[in-house]
């Protein structure tokens, strides 16, 4: 009699597991049916960034049960004290997709964000934080960051967040090329408008894992504005340094801005850039009459919008900075880096650190390529305090051995006859660990978990 009741309880609950299994699987797999987020994209969108986090969750739970490689002390940082930070939810379901955009409006850069949201009030909560924005109609919740150091028109923006919320921009080429995607197996998809100034326009990005492997396929139109340059390409080579490599066209408007600083605080005045190809070391930080002095380690080749001649260019500098130690007709020297200029035609410029550059020519170069080694933009060199504690950083320090895990990396976008373009990229971990598990395991290196007793 017993074993029969005992029978029947050990049935109940393995069809009760059962239940609860299928349950979790249907939750993870099934299509989502939700209000897609697309429909709210305001119409002049620049930037679109859509998470498939049902996805991302999925394959992040499936690798760590397959690999199950995280020890104890890793797993411990997940460990988190909900009495201290149960009031700090932001009530967003993390379950559901994320889609991020940028947009200029009213002069003004934003950055929004729609999500599916389970709880309006503590969504709403997130306001409370300087030129933040939110709104929630329903489900779907919209939170906008202002980067503005003007005065900010609290009323229009909160009145903008409602807005976008009512779902009525069908004609958003954004929404329009993002369907264009269709249902596929990535978990990040991008849209990328482009400009007048860009070399690409309408561009589809789409990023999937695999094992240990992130592959990047996409499409975009080459920007028919721009006239086509039929003199030489030049590129820099060198065979004995390890370098992350970038060849493009016209740079964005944000890095102009900053290269434009850069050239205005040692008088040098060149006109802009049309095309550059460089092969990136790393920086050198020196600490020169007690200022940090930041030189960078780099070949480059530099083709300008108009000729110059870049020898007179620099005999017509004056009033350099001090951290400048001296001059000449093609090297300056700028703390105990020396850099060196090459005049390769009437607008192209040779400017690195090497006194003898190898310098090729190729007819029929990618219009986009960056390759090499990603952790060359965190080498850190020098002897000063200063160098000492940037490589002590744990931002730093950690990202850097997350790059060294890098054994390829590889972005490419190639032209066609009509206009297209195709890119292709791939990055390739040195170990046999799954991606996912690189990644979550970088971020919980920011993590600091508590000290553990051995049993």
């Amino acid at each position: 009699m017993h074993t029969t009741r005992y029978k029947k309880l050990v049935n109940t609950l393995l069809l009760l597991a059962c239940l609860w299994l299928l349950y979790f699987c249907i939750r993870f797999i099934k299509i989502d049916n939700n209000q897609t987020l697309e429909n709210y994209l305001p119409t002049n969108s620049e930037l679109v960034v859509k998470i498939k986090s049902k996805a991302v969750l999925k394959l992040f739970l499936s690798d760590i049960l397959y690999q199950n490689k995280f020890d104890r002390k890793s797993i411990s940082k997940f460990d988190i004290d909900t009495k201290n930070t149960s009031n700090k939810s932001s009530g967003i379901d993390i379950e559901k997709n994320v889609l991020f955009f940028y947009e200029k409006w009213e002069k003004k850069d934003i950055i929004g964000v729609f999500v599916h949201v389970f709880s309006k009030e503590k969504f709403l909560e997130l306001n409370k934080n300087k030129n933040i924005f939110t709104s929630v109609n329903g489900e779907i919740g919209c939170l906008l960051r202002v980067f503005s150091e003007e005065d900010i028109n609290t009323d229009a923006l909160e009145k903008y967040a409602i807005d976008l919320l009512k779902s009525n921009r069908d004609k958003s080429y954004a929404k329009l090329n993002l369907q264009k995607l269709g249902t596929s197996n990535s978990m990040i998809d991008i849209y990328y408008s482009g400009n007048q100034s860009s070399l690409l326009n309408n561009l589809l990005l789409q990023v999937s894992v695999e094992k240990n492997t992130i592959n990047l396929d996409g499409k975009a139109t080459l920007n028919p504005a721009l006239e086509k340059d039929s003199l030489p390409n030049y590129f820099v080579r060198n065979r004995n340094q390890e370098y992350l490599a970038l060849n493009m066209g016209r740079l964005p408007d944000t890095l102009n801005y900053y290269l434009d600083a850069v050239l205005k605080e040692i008088h040098l005045n060149l006109p802009k850039i049309k095309k550059q190809n460089i092969l990136f070391y790393g920086i050198g930080l020196d600490n020169i009459e007690g200022k940090m002095s930041i030189q960078p380690y780099f070949d480059a080749v530099f083709k300008f919008e108009d000729t110059l001649s870049i020898s007179n260019k620099i005999a017509k500098v004056s009033e350099l900075d001090s951290s400048i130690a001296s001059i000449t007709k093609d090297t300056i020297t700028l703390g105990g880096t020396h850099y060196y200029f090459k005049q390769l035609s009437a607008q192209d410029v040779y400017v690195g650190t090497t006194p003898q550059p190898k310098i090729y020519t190729m007819p029929t170069p990618p219009i986009f390529y960056l390759r090499g080694r990603p952790e060359s933009i965190l080498n850190i060199d020098g002897n000063s305090w200063i160098a000492d504690i940037a490589r002590a950083i744990p931002q730093i320090r950690n990202s850097r051995d997350f790059l060294k895990e890098i054994k390829n990396f590889e972005i490419e976008a190639y032209g066609n006859k009509d206009l297209s373009v195709d890119i292709r990229g791939k990055i390739d971990f040195k170990a046999e660990e799954f991606v996912t598990l690189k990644v979550i395991d970088y971020i919980l290196s920011f993590i600091k978990a508590p000290t553990l007793k051995d049993d």
